[in-house]
């Protein structure tokens, strides 16, 4: 652990216990976002997006997709 993350645990540590847990919600959402993030970045998940944008555009070109939202379905 950092210093500054210590720190930071060490002084939400003396707030009141609401505001603790406020604090410790913030943190995982957060931590939560990194882990997506980085599974987002990967270069596994990369090349599957590249095939599955390759694939929509076969299927636009193709006549294969119509304009409209979820209501026309």
């Amino acid at each position: 652990m950092t210093k500054l993350l210590a720190e930071a645990i060490d002084k939400v540590s003396k707030l009141p216990e609401g505001l603790q847990q406020q604090v410790a919600e913030k943190i995982l959402e957060y931590y939560e976002e990194l882990k997506w993030d980085d599974l987002v970045a990967s270069p596994k998940s990369q090349a599957f997006l590249d095939r599955i944008e390759k694939t929509i555009q076969k299927d636009i070109k193709a006549g294969g997709c119509v304009e409209g939202g979820f209501g026309d379905l």
